[in-house]
């Protein structure tokens, strides 16, 4: 608590902006400083700064901070006496080298100081010292922030707004202090410097330990989230064992007729008579009594241990009749159970065939899009927002955005539009196929076409919102947990808590931003509502294609329209967070390509001969192949020359035509590249992309999209120490948020979504 620390802490705070960021104010604020750090020395001694807290701190919890402050500065100098001060000295953050690349964050020892417990005994005094670890945020003056500029802000997480530097410094304090009494008095301190600069002001803020504790087993969302996780756990476990032990089988046959005297046994693996091919899979019983053998899915002239079957019996007993009630009961059951087996579930998940007519591209396209989401989440969130920083040498990591492949990474976004084009494409293929093989609309297919999908999408999600709110807060401790941005990545809980069902019922992204839970899951209200609608545009493609096509332009169109419109009066064009990148009518273009795209398909039957001619049908290939990547690359890079080292080329409406026209583009570009590999023109590409190991990662992506954004900050906030930005940092704390990601999505996805899969099945079979 030394003033001299504080003094130095704004003076190495106020050089590093005016060396780092307007160098030409340099010699003109040396005499200030000069000025600030001795008349501010001599005027802030600790005795003062006491003085002036107990005659403006009210309350005896304030009283008793000020005694105990006084204590502590008194104890250090007795440290054989105290040396628990010594201990909550050394524990308090340090102004640490690197100030010049933006370490403006000093933390503290966040254990040690919480595990400080000892006596205070001076002047006949004795009072139990106990530590309480604070965060004070130290932000510049206004003055200040306009003459040497404020943090840059790359990925329009603060929504346009500037953001002002600040220095997080962390301190470890007698725990009868509030964060009310710090900021108090560091306030002070604050204020007898701020005449020395100008018209501006510092302003203080701090946060503790102690405002952030909360007991989990008060929570009743947490105890509610730790009861439905426990029944799911052994409901699981029973069906895994039952099912792996076949213990389902005996159960049947113990209970098929107790008035019954024959006793059935299970015959595993019988041995096809004459060719010794074996029948995986099958249910064969052998009654003893009457010597009659048992299946439930025989073929055509298919003979068991000598007994020829000459037809198909779907369910039964040859040569004599059985209950089928009985039996379809016993099979519904075996279902149920099979639903949340892991014996069962694992090999479904992890199965690389691909069916007949798959648009196996879509997996590897899907997989890598997914990978350029966790990668872009990587660089965002642990790019410095004051007050808020994991990163020691902040101002390095800025310095990439002036590279020109880092366009890559910052432009990420796109990796959304892929997935809403996956989306239109999909869900109109295959509905477009649904159609023709029932002869158009019925009436019940519609209803099916809605509940399905919300059937597949919820469970999961609701598991993991829940998870997401009862947990998260409880799974960070820290200093990092301390102070928090404007942008918390999904670990806001609270909003979780209040505005759940908005996300439940897909209408999340029509709230204001900052009240989103889990954040990335304004996709999923965007996609669930392009779902909904898109019937209206799929009809008319599939009786009347013309009608169709000018429908899916209008949705285009609309795209484009609105995205400008909105931008025209938009503080901040190039990434207007709330008001267009989450709203349905600005993203839907990509989604109505998508239909387009899958139309074609669907009537081609993926089969398109450009010309019979083999000369000009290479060259249409290849040309095809050059505009598709190059638009998408151009999409990506074409920023480049605008903002380098702080320079806006582009004027007002070069932003507007490219934030309109940009997702579009990249749209048409993936769709032509999507359209070459389904048609057989994809070569090496369509080999890579349609590789049967995306298949179950594929599987995995919704559930890893889902739980990435939760992990990544679990991990980061939980830190102790600050990072060391370099790109071999970054990588490789990629790869771990990948591998976990998946890894999470794995284990959620055979937990609940394959069983919620398999039990819709089993409730509403379909029509072979």
């Amino acid at each position: 608590m030394e003033p001299k620390i504080f003094i130095l802490t704004i003076f190495v705070f106020l050089l590093h902006n005016a060396t780092c960021q307007r160098t030409s104010n340099y010699q003109q604020l040396l005499p200030l400083l000069a000025k600030v750090f001795q008349n501010g020395t001599n005027n802030l001694d600790f005795s003062n700064l006491l003085k002036v807290d107990q005659q403006f701190l009210k309350g005896k919890q304030a009283r008793g901070c000020s005694v105990d402050l006084g204590l502590y500065e008194a104890s250090l100098r007795d440290n054989k006496t105290n040396p628990w001060a010594m201990q909550m000295f050394d524990a308090s953050g340090k102004p640490t080298s690197g100030v010049l690349k933006g370490s403006t964050r000093w933390l503290g020892m966040y254990s040690q100081c919480l595990a400080i417990d000892g006596k205070a005994q001076l002047i006949g005094l004795e009072r139990q010292m106990k530590g309480e670890y604070c965060s004070v945020q130290i932000y510049l003056p206004a003055n200040l922030t306009r003459a040497f500029g404020a943090m840059p802000d790359p990925f329009g997480i603060s929504g346009g707004k500037p953001q002002p530097f600040a220095i997080t410094w962390d301190i470890c304090v007698p725990n009868s202090c509030s964060s009310n009494d710090i900021k108090n008095l560091l306030q002070q301190g604050a204020d007898s410097v701020s005449p020395y600069i100008g018209q501006g002001k510092f302003n203080i803020d701090a946060v503790c330990s102690k405002d952030k504790k909360e007991d989990w087993k008060e929570d009743p969302v947490t105890v509610f989230a730790t009861c439905l996780m426990t029944f799911f756990t052994i409901v699981i476990l029973f069906c895994t064992i039952v099912d792996g032990f076949g213990m389902m089988e005996d159960g049947t046959k113990n209970n098929e007729d107790k008035n019954s005297k024959t006793q059935p046994v299970l015959l595993r693996n019988v041995v096809e008579f004459g060719s010794q091919q074996s029948i995986n899979k099958s249910e064969l019983y052998l009654d003893q009594g009457s010597n009659v053998v048992m299946t439930n899915h025989l073929k055509p002239r298919q003979s068991i241990a000598g007994l020829v079957v000459n037809e198909e019996i779907p369910n039964g007993v040859l040569g004599m009749s059985t209950n089928k009630s009985t039996t379809n009961k016993n099979d519904k059951r075996k279902q149920v159970i099979q639903a949340f087996s892991l014996y069962t579930n694992v090999p479904k998940l992890l199965n690389t065939n691909q069916g007949s007519g798959a648009l196996g591209c879509l997996n590897g396209i899907r997989v890598l899009s997914m990978c350029w989401v966790i990668l872009g989440h990587t660089y965002s969130i642990m790019m410095p927002r004051p007050p808020f920083s994991i990163i020691s040498n902040g101002l390095e990591m800025f310095k990439k955005l002036n590279q020109f492949l880092f366009l890559g990474i910052m432009n990420g976004t796109y990796s959304v539009d892929s997935f809403f084009l996956l989306s239109g494409l999909l869900v109109t293929y295959l509905y477009l196929k649904q159609l023709k093989k029932e002869n158009g609309l019925k009436l019940p297919q519609i209803a099916l076409f809605y509940f399905h999908r919300v059937w597949r999408l919820t469970p999961l999600y609701a598991i993991l919102l829940l998870c997401n709110t009862a947990y998260v807060k409880y799974a960070i401790s820290g200093p990092l947990t301390l102070v928090t941005s404007v942008s918390d990545f999904g670990v806001d809980s609270d909003n979780c808590r209040k505005y759940w069902w908005r996300n439940l019922l897909y209408i999340n992204n029509m709230f204001d931003a900052r009240e989103l839970c889990m954040g990335v899951t304004w996709y999923l209200a965007n996609d669930m509502q392009m779902f909904f609608v898109s019937p209206l545009v799929i009809l008319p493609l599939y009786y009347f294609p013309v009608v169709g096509m000018l429908l899916a332009i209008g949705l285009i169109a609309t795209h484009i329209t609105t995205t400008a419109v909105i931008n025209l009066d938009s503080k901040n064009p190039a990434f207007n967070f709330e008001d267009v990148y989450i709203k349905p009518w600005c993203r839907i273009g990509v989604f109505a390509i998508g239909i387009i795209l899958a139309f074609i398909l669907h009537k081609t039957k993926c089969k398109i001969e450009f010309f019979k001619n083999k000369g000009l049908r290479m060259v249409t290939i290849l040309a095809l192949w050059i505009f598709g990547i190059g638009l998408c690359c151009v999409i990506v890079y074409v920023t480049w020359n605008n903002g380098r080292d702080g320079n806006e080329i582009w004027g007002r409406n070069q932003i507007l035509a490219y934030t309109s026209l940009d997702r579009i583009s990249w749209g048409i570009g993936l769709a032509l590249i999507i359209m070459l590999c389904c048609t057989g023109h994809g070569g090496v590409i369509n080999q890579i992309l349609s590789w049967s190991a995306w298949v179950p990662l594929g599987r995995l992506t919704y559930g890893a999209f889902l739980i990435h954004i939760t992990l990544m900050p679990i991990y980061l906030y939980n830190r102790n120490n600050m990072i060391y930005y370099s790109d071999y940092t970054t990588v490789y704390f990629f790869l771990g948020h990948l591998m976990l990601s998946y890894g999470a999505a794995f284990i959620f996805s055979v937990a609940f979504e394959s069983p919620m899969m398999a039990l819709e099945k089993i409730i509403l079979p379909r029509k072979k």
